[in-house]
């Protein structure tokens, strides 16, 4: 049957890097240089302390809708950082307490005030590139839309200064784009802009030291760029630099359990059986990422537990990656512990997290054990009272998996 296509581990099921972000701090330029509202210029003027205030107003904001008030109601007076800000504090409460009943009149309001700050500067300061990583950011988290021409204005603004830029920043930025990416096929659906913009940033990522990027940027990046189909030789140098560093890591305990569950699949989408991808490497981190999730399978979150089963199949089950053969049976007792696991919070598996467990249980011959049973009758019983919520390709997932437990 076809593979499970697996979800965007990008919503509110996951917890994500972004939601740990700060916010921006204002820069205060000590020339006292600043963007004169409608002239789009700059021109001196003594710093003005009601700036200060209105920023300190919105760090202390209880919600996306006090931020948004406290912005229509002082349009007039905000320069670009407090723009920037603005959306940013509001993105950081809509992660913090979502849903969110966002006003996207005022949404709006603000991107467009960020696009015309930007066409108005005709050379831009490197203090702009943090600004511009922070607005990604907010972008993504509020899910603006129609923000093609603030994309082309960062592709512009940023290069000169994006060596200024750390590599917290960087991995944040194209998580961001990542996030932006149409749910469709993303990387064929994203726009031109947004995809010349995350080549540039991963290129960048891929030339800093490996010691720079933490184990949350690292997964990040994995499983951004994998989503999106970047490729090229500084792509692959990046992963087999992660796999290598990971394989000499004591333990994989400094990983979230979504970094865990990012990594695997990364690297189960980009496994080639056959090609150039070095096998061993992948099928050590695998077995790595396996005995350190098998220790706090209770941490994972179900969607998380399904992508690292759907992933560990891809890559150990015989008719798959076949990647180290003689640890097949580590391999199947994790597999099994998952389906325990999932039997016992199976009201939390969304269909496609059950099309995943079904799937990878199937392929790596898993259907003799009582917690594959166990499993099976929960999904059978899922299936039939919700039959409309299961895609196609679930559904054939399911009836792949039950004719294998049938003909054992």
């Amino acid at each position: 049957p076809p593979e499970a296509s697996l979800p965007v581990l990008l919503g509110s099921q996951a917890a994500e890097t972004c939601t740990h972000r700060k916010a921006p701090r204002r820069r205060r330029n000590r020339s006292a240089n600043r963007m004169v509202e409608g002239k789009g210029c700059r021109a001196s003027c003594q710093w003005d302390p009601s700036i200060d205030g209105l920023a300190n107003a919105l760090k202390d904001a209880r919600s996306s809708q006090a931020v948004f008030t406290l912005a229509s109601q002082n349009m007039a007076r905000f320069d670009f950082e407090l723009f920037v800000l603005a959306i940013h504090v509001a993105a950081k409460h809509a992660a913090a307490n979502p849903p969110m009943c966002t006003p996207s009149n005022i949404i709006h309001a603000l991107v467009q005030r960020v696009h015309s700050g930007l066409l108005a500067m005709s050379s831009p300061s490197a203090d702009i590139v943090h600004l511009l990583t922070d607005a990604l950011y907010a972008f993504a988290k509020l899910d603006v839309n129609g923000f093609q021409s603030v994309i082309y204005d960062i592709l512009k603004a940023v290069p000169p200064f994006s060596h200024q830029c750390s590599t917290v920043e960087l991995s944040i930025a194209l998580w961001s784009l990542g996030r932006l990416a149409p749910a469709e096929a993303p990387s064929t659906n994203m726009t031109r802009e947004a995809r010349r913009l995350a080549v540039f940033i991963m290129g960048h990522i891929a030339k800093r030291p490996l010691e720079e990027v933490t184990p949350h940027c690292m997964s990040e990046v994995l499983y951004t760029t994998t989503r999106l189909e970047l490729q090229g030789k500084e792509v692959q140098d990046f992963f087999e630099s992660c796999k290598g560093a990971n394989c000499q890591r004591a333990s994989l305990h400094d990983f979230t359990a979504q970094g865990l569950a990012n990594i695997a699949w990364a690297l189960a989408k980009t496994h080639v059986k056959r090609g150039v991808t070095t096998g061993k490497s992948t099928g050590r981190v695998s077995l790595k990422i396996i005995n350190d999730a098998r220790g706090r399978l209770a941490s994972f979150e179900m969607l998380e537990l399904s992508m690292t089963a759907w992933a560990v199949a891809k890559l150990h089950a015989q008719n798959e990656g076949g990647l180290m053969a003689e640890s097949l049976a580590e391999v199947g007792t994790f597999i099994s512990a998952v389906a325990d696991v999932s039997v016992r919070r199976f009201e939390l598996m969304s269909s496609q997290s059950i099309s995943n467990v079904a799937r990878a249980l199937a392929k790596l011959d898993r259907m003799n054990d009582a917690s594959a049973r166990s499993f099976f009758t929960e999904a059978m019983r899922s299936l039939i009272a919700r039959p409309f919520e299961f895609s196609p390709q679930a559904i054939s997932n399911l009836c792949y998996a039950v004719s294998w437990l049938n003909s054992r």
